[in-house]
């Protein structure tokens, strides 16, 4: 009798050791998951910023080759209307629109694998349908896959870890398509910039305005002008080597957080190897908007 007491009391601790391990791993599992949907919010706004920068950097480049086409050789056509502002940013533009909406999803997914938040699960449906609209207006070759996931998520009961995977998916793949464009775009137009302050004679500018703006202790004018040059030189060099670092940045920030999606499909998914890359990202993430300051 009390052989039979004691196996009873074994097989019961056993059996709430076995649902403890249980309830750990979903508790880390559902921590995972809203780490990484907040690590997708803060790469959205990353996405959204590095694009401002770029058109930032576009219009300064354009500007500039343009001020120095006219008051240096004449060219009063140069500036194009179709070239203002917001015609640079057209490319970016969606692009950061997008991105507002992924935001919208990432903050969805959040608060459902947020165990203190009641969450509505028709939102993130509703989110997600618009973020499809929105890809498929850029991305035709991905219509199909994105009306599947529209008619996933309208279902009562769906696969989130799936959908948010598949929708990263086709995100990343545009995003390093576009953003390596803009790299393209901007490297051309660099040294297109670099050419004509080559070219620009020293009678071009008032030589005492510039001295104010040269610390060097130089008197001859024709030195005081390279000078200049090599600064608005060096001026160019600096943005296009930042802008290339941050595009370079989102890219495998994306491509990180695509390998982390997957991994959570995985039967067995590798807490380690998802919580290194997550720490990987953020910090990253963190380098960078200190170097803002």
């Amino acid at each position: 009798m009390k052989t039979l007491k004691t196996k009873s009391i074994i097989i019961i601790f056993l059996i709430f050791l076995m649902f403890s391990v249980v309830g750990c791993k979903q508790m880390t599992s559902d921590n995972l998951n809203v780490q990484t949907a907040r690590v997708g919010i803060l790469l959205c706004d990353q996405i959204i910023s590095t694009n401002n920068d770029i058109n930032n950097i576009k219009f300064f480049l354009k500007y500039n080759t343009d001020f120095l086409n006219i008051t240096t050789f004449q060219k009063k056509d140069s500036l194009k209307k179709e070239e203002t502002y917001e015609q640079l940013s057209s490319n970016t533009k969606s692009i950061s629109e997008i991105s507002v909406l992924f935001r919208r999803v990432y903050r969805s997914y959040d608060l459902m694998n947020d165990k203190t938040y009641v969450a509505d699960e028709s939102r993130i449906s509703a989110n997600v349908s618009s973020l499809c609209d929105a890809l498929k207006l850029i991305s035709a070759e991905d219509s199909k896959k994105l009306d599947e996931i529209k008619t996933t998520v309208n279902a009562r009961k769906f696969d989130e870890k799936r959908v948010i995977f598949d929708l990263n998916s086709v995100f990343f793949r545009i995003i390093d398509s576009r953003l390596k464009i803009e790299k393209n775009e901007i490297e051309v137009a660099i040294s297109n910039y670099k050419k004509i302050i080559q070219t620009v004679p020293a009678t071009s500018f008032d030589s005492k305005k510039i001295e104010k703006l040269i610390t060097e202790p130089i008197s001859n004018e024709n030195l005081l002008f390279e000078v200049y040059k090599l600064q608005l030189t060096d001026q160019a060099i600096e943005k296009n080597n930042n802008i290339q670092t941050k595009i370079d940045d989102i890219i495998a920030n994306f491509e990180s957080l695509n390998a982390i999606h997957a991994e959570f499909l995985k039967k067995q998914s590798s807490a380690e190897f998802i919580e290194s890359s997550l720490a990987k990202i953020s910090q990253n993430y963190k380098t960078i908007q200190e170097q803002k300051r």
